[in-house]
């Protein structure tokens, strides 16, 4: 901490006034930095978690992050130092800077139809820049049949895994994903649109301000991967409530995003499958069904949900 602090202050210039851990990052560490020259958020990188390769992926999509910054996206301004904007210490540290953002975050509980408009305006706008910046080489072949086969080969995995000790949803769930797996075809998840998204689009990463998105923040995990998919994360956390969808948030949010991209009802159906077929994978497997793992629980029952009712959407 004192190497990253002192590095701040030899090529930033600036005079550290307070440092103040802040809560989140998953196993990550977040400072509040008060300054002469003004509050920072410091990110500090786990390298148990972290390989420099994988810094290097978030040195590239900080790198997005900036330019989005730039073109009029509501997100925290980084701070590079030496042209970098993962700066790795010769000690190993790691870390990055950039500017302190306010605000609050809302959960399914608290959020109003107005702040879901601003939402589904704000991700519309980050994914209309987000495409301008897709490059082609960016752009893999198409992995349809591939994602389809590896949702078949982990269903058949987890089935095979199974021991008399497994919690019963945990089971239930992976059954009950065949009857979705026999009704994928490659041609429906072909058709969806590719590019630069944000990827992480949960309520945490969303800061309000009053009745209007004050900031989107954590770029990290930014890749080429589904538009919907984001799209899909965001009603997912904000609109099932109580097990149910509310039609009126979704419409909310719809109306908002509208305002600079097209999202129709169908492409509302297309991202919770996308969304399904994501992140099945991440949180349908036996330690999320075991002990309370925070935020990662309402995940798992939100896909737990949406395994029941893809089909009903």
């Amino acid at each position: 901490m004192d190497a990253i602090l002192n590095d701040i202050r030899d090529n930033l210039g600036f005079t550290i006034i307070l440092s103040e851990p802040i809560p989140g990052g998953f196993m990550n560490t977040l400072i509040k930095l008060v300054c002469d020259t003004g509050t920072y958020l410091l990110k500090i990188y786990s390298r148990v978690r972290f390989s420099d390769k994988k810094l290097q992926k978030i040195e590239d999509a900080l790198s997005i992050q900036r330019q989005l910054k730039s073109r009029g996206v509501k997100t925290a301004a980084i701070i590079p130092i030496e042209e970098k904007n993962v700066r790795i210490l010769p000690c190993g540290s790691a870390y990055s800077l950039m500017s302190f953002i306010s605000g609050r975050n809302e959960t399914y509980e608290t959020i109003n139809k107005r702040q879901l408009q601003s939402l589904g305006s704000e991700l519309s706008l980050i994914h209309r820049e987000m495409e301008k910046l897709t490059e082609k080489d960016m752009l893999l072949p198409d992995n349809s049949a591939s994602i389809i086969n590896s949702l078949w080969d982990n269903y058949k995995k987890r089935c095979e895994g199974f021991t008399p000790d497994m919690p019963k949803d945990y089971v239930e769930t992976v059954n009950n994903q065949k009857a979705i797996l026999e009704t994928l075809s490659p041609n429906r998840i072909q058709k969806l649109k590719r590019q630069l998204c944000h990827e992480d689009f949960t309520f945490d990463n969303i800061l309000f301000d009053s009745d209007h998105v004050g900031a989107v923040i954590d770029f990290d995990r930014t890749q080429v991967s589904y538009p919907l998919h984001d799209v899909g994360r965001a009603l997912l956390s904000f609109a099932l409530k109580d097990n149910e969808l509310l039609p009126d948030r979704i419409e909310a949010f719809k109306k908002g995003y509208n305002e600079h991209l097209p999202l129709t009802d169908n492409d509302i159906k297309d991202a919770f499958m996308i969304t399904w077929c994501i992140e099945t994978l991440w949180w349908i497997t036996p330690e999320f069904f075991m002990g309370t793992r925070g935020k990662a629980d309402r995940f798992r029952k939100e896909i737990m949900w949406l395994t029941l009712n893809l089909d009903k959407i």
